[in-house]
């Protein structure tokens, strides 16, 4: 090793192997292609170094690098731009800027990488340029492949010197050829017979002539020396003397041989600080990196590895790499530079200190022109936060993985051309997927996407098509799916599209739950709030029409009474009797259809009223119907109006006969079940707990959807004659007792009506229908009357006024108060309409027993709504009367409560 070589602060002076100047670029070209950091300086706009793993990590050669179209900027991702922008205007304003720092860079192909960058301003051959050194930290377990010179630049150190031949017969020139002449600057013909000395500087013409001398006197000197020659310009030329004696026209002379140094000095200063390049880059990177011999000895350590070790570069020089790392007496087990030198290629291992600390060491053997192991480069990377990092992610993804399929919400992965390739357990439970034979993905789903509207989904709307059409999120999308076996699955679905890099929709991912049952809720209540809606409508056209047949029935009834035996005029009056019945019955079916049906429940034994009705629904059923009657042996006890009960029972029935008009089979069966809060939730109006069921079953023709729809309105009806209101007062009866009713309808099958009822704590009464009094009794007692409708007024006062009571009737609540402010005249009963103008029966009750204390009061009203009878059934402090009434049923009333 020379002197030159000697200085390298990296030599230590008991260095087992010495290196000739030859070697250091290959050794130090090689450790820098085994670096696994992308390395580049870069100068102006011009790239003198880039590695091959720079080449290999963004897909950028020195060519592409070194061409005017290429910009640096473009490996960088745009969010990390305004970063280096603003690095370079630092150091443009002369601030400090540290060396490390991260970046996001793109690849030549667009792929994103995270970058760990170490970048220094440095001098390159009187320029000033950066030197950076780039790690991919997105995966880290490749480091950077060795750095990669430019083969040009270093293929030739030093170039075919151009030999000058000069014949000397003492110290004339007797010859020059031309590569001597343009050394010196002459023309070939000017050179013979000039001084040779004349071209040597003054400083070398005493030791050229001494050697020249001793030559002559037979004394041994060195053939070949080093000098310089002058140019006829007066530049020196370095040159290498080779110099011998010849004879030359028959006469002794000197042959020198002059080869121009000139190409060798410049190589050598190129390799001296190539060499000082690539020690400042290797010194710059975070690797370990050594180079060893065969028995492995460290030749040569960059600054990093010397300083993990916390010894000087002299310290390290020739010791065995496993005395230092990790202090050891013998080589690692399974060493992987032991490897790389036996196989003579490069090996990898990653290991565990006993500190806990993760290492990634590879070996790279140095193999000679002859094909001759003669050493190995090790390059080691810490990897502990990587391993670390690594670690985390498995237990985030299997966290993330059981989260996933934990979910209640169904989410899916799905391609645009709606395949499955990946759902979770809840995705596959609601849209019932079934996975191919080999497991990975789904089979194609064979189901049919409905609308909102319940309508098949048209092609552009499609969920698929929607997500690809746009980058924009699908949110809260309602669909329906039907599926194979025909029963529909209702779901609320957002999609997000999943884009690549360059914005093209790849796949959608699909998240969506359940609202089949929300939705079965919603349509309930719709269709109970349409019944709402109806049933007040016609409950308030019942309480008008009521005050009417009051009018028409009650007056009829009083000119019968005041006609005599034989008159024909009271066959017409019955005529008018007759059709007020009928209004009378029709009012009653809208407001038991509305819930406000005045009603006396009692506590029933329902198989009781079933047995005592079975003559009477036979009869009505004829012989082409079979009747079959499955009571249950638990007698349930329900709390209901019999009046209604048996009304509810008659209408299911002949509404079934109608259904059949060929004959068939009834059905009526009884039970005990519970509801509980899952079916309430769907059935508005029903609490949870135990109910006594009847089943009104028969074989008829069935309903379709629409019918079924619509089968609980008021005046909706499929029979030619029908009225409309049967199926409706079995809805309102059943509703106002606070019960459900379901219906099962195939159509070409039959159809089963099942009524709940709420089972009763009580225990039953026996019932029995109350017999009719005829006779009319009469009184003498005070009554004020207070109606708003005349004709009711009028009817009410006189069917009094002739059954022998004093009446004071008045049609406003004001006017009835400020007759009974004066106390003076006693009465006996107040005989008020529920709801009046201006004020409410109660209220005026209330003002008058201010003065009239203790009086009682019988309330009469089409319907009620009100406190005085909560939710149409009487309160036991409360008298009252329903519209339409007869004289017969307000005598009776009157007598009553004025007898108890």
């Amino acid at each position: 090793m020379s002197a030159e070589n000697r200085s390298d602060p990296f030599a230590g002076p008991d260095a087992p192997l010495k290196l000739d100047r030859e070697d250091a670029p290959e050794i130090l070209q090689l450790i820098i292609e085994q670096s696994r950091a992308a390395i580049y300086l870069l100068v102006g706009k011009q790239f003198p170094i880039i590695n091959q793993r720079f080449e290999e990590l963004f897909g950028v050669s020195r060519r592409e690098a070194n061409s005017p179209e290429f910009d640096f900027m473009d490996l960088v991702a745009p969010e990390s731009r305004p970063l280096i922008v603003e690095r370079a205007e630092a150091y443009g304003r002369g601030e400090a800027i540290p060396n490390d720092y991260e970046f996001t860079a793109l690849t030549a192909e667009g792929r994103r990488l995270e970058v760990f960058a170490s970048t220094v301003r440095v001098s390159f051959r009187g320029q000033e340029g950066t030197l950076g050194i780039l790690r991919d930290i997105t995966a880290q377990k490749e480091a950077a492949e060795a750095l990669r010179a430019s083969e040009e630049k270093y293929r030739t150190l030093v170039e075919r010197a151009n030999d000058g031949i000069v014949i000397l017969q003492g110290d004339t020139i007797a010859f020059a050829n031309s590569q001597a002449a343009a050394l010196t600057g002459f023309d070939v013909e000017e050179l013979p017979g000039r001084s040779f000395v004349e071209a040597i500087p003054p400083e070398y013409r005493d030791t050229l002539i001494g050697r020249y001398t001793e030559r002559l006197d037979g004394e041994r000197v060195p053939a070949l020396y080093e000098t310089e020659i002058l140019h006829r310009d007066g530049t020196r030329i370095p040159v290498e003397v080779n110099a011998g004696r010849i004879s030359y026209g028959s006469q002794p002379a000197d042959m020198i041989i002059l080869r121009d140094l000139t190409s060798r000095r410049e190589a050598e200063a190129r390799l001296r600080e190539s060499e000082a390049e690539r020690a400042m880059i290797l010194d710059s990177v975070n690797e370990l990196i050594a180079f060893q011999d065969t028995e492995l000895r460290i030749v040569w350590a960059n600054r990093t590895a010397i300083e993990s070790a916390g010894l000087t570069a002299e310290e390290i020089i020739g010791r065995h790499c496993y005395e230092i790392w990790p202090g050891s007496s013998e080589p690692c087990e399974n060493c992987p530079v032991e490897r790389a030198m036996a196989t003579g290629r490069s090996e990898k291992q990653e290991i565990t200190t006993p500190d806990g600390r993760v290492w990634f060491i590879q070996g790279a053997p140095v193999i000679d022109e002859d094909g001759t192991v003669t050493g190995a480069v090790e390059t080691t990377l810490e990897i502990t936060d990587l391993r670390r990092a690594e670690e985390a992610l498995r237990e985030s993804e299997t966290s993330l993985r059981t989260l996933f399929e934990t979910m209640v919400e169904g989410v899916a992965w799905v391609t645009p051309d709606g395949g499955f390739v990946r759902a979770n357990q809840a995705a596959e439970e609601i849209l019932r997927l079934e996975k191919l034979p080999d497991g990975n993905v789904y089979d194609t789903p064979r189901w049919e996407l409905i609308g909102e509207d319940e309508l098949p989904l048209e092609e552009n709307q499609n969920p698929c098509l929607l997500a690809c059409s746009g980058t924009e999120p699908i949110k809260n999308m309602l669909v329906g799916v039907r599926h194979p076996e025909g029963d529909l699955t209702w779901i609320n679905l957002s999609i997000t599209p999943v884009s690549d890099g360059a914005g093209a929709i790849q796949a959608s991912v699909w998240t969506f739950f359940d609202v089949t049952e929300r939705k079965l809720l919603e349509r309930q209540l719709f269709q109970s709030q349409k019944m709402e809606a109806v049933g007040r409508l016609a409950g308030g056209i019942a309480h008008d029409f009521n005050n009417i047949l009051t009018v028409i029935s009650g007056n009829a009834q009083l000119g019968i009474m005041r006609l005599k035996e034989a008159d024909p005029l009271g066959e017409r009056l019955q005529t008018i009797l007759q059709a007020a019945g009928h209004a009378e019955d029709l009012t009653r079916r809208l407001l038991a259809f509305s819930r406000r049906q005045i009603t006396s429940p009692r506590t029933l034994d329902l198989n009781e009223i079933l047995e005592g009705l079975q003559p009477m629904l036979e009869r009505l059923l004829g012989e082409d119907v079979k009747a079959i009657f499955d009571l249950t042996e638990e007698r349930g006890a329900v709390t209901f109006d019999p009046t209604q009960l048996e009304q509810m029972l008659v209408n299911l029935v002949v509404n079934a006969r109608d259904a059949m008009p060929e004959g068939g089979t009834l059905t009526i069966g009884t039970g005990i079940t519970t509801l509980d809060a899952a079916y309430a939730r769907i059935h508005p109006y029903v609490e949870p707990g135990q109910y006594v069921f009847v089943a009104v079953s028969d074989t008829g023709t069935g309903m379709t959807e629409d019918i079924k729809d619509h089968i609980f309105e008021p005046f909706f009806t499929t029979k030619e004659d029908g009225t409309g209101l049967g199926l409706a007062t079995v809805y309102g009866i059943v509703k106002q007792s606070g019960g459900s009713i379901e219906l099962e309808s195939t159509t070409g099958e039959g159809t089963t009506f099942t009524i709940f009822l709420p089972l009763a704590d009580e225990t039953p009464e026996s019932y029995r229908q109350e017999e009719f009094r005829a006779e009319l009794p009469w009184g003498s007692e005070t009554i004020l009357l207070v109606e708003d409708e005349e004709g009711v007024r009028t009817f009410a006062a006189e069917t009094l006024g002739e059954l022998g009571y004093i009446v004071h009737d008045f049609a406003a609540p004001e006017d009835a108060l400020a007759f009974c402010r004066t106390g003076e005249i006693p009465l006996d009963l107040i005989l008020s309409d529920v709801v009046m103008p201006g004020s409410s029966g109660s209220e005026l009750v209330q003002d008058i027993q201010q003065y009239h204390p203790d009086t009682p009061v019988l309330y009469m009203s089409g319907y009620t709504d009100d406190h005085i009878v909560r939710q149409g059934i009487l309160d036991d402090d409360v008298e009252f009367i329903p519209k339409p009434f007869t004289p017969y049923d307000l005598a009776r009333r009157v007598r009553d409560i004025l007898d108890d």
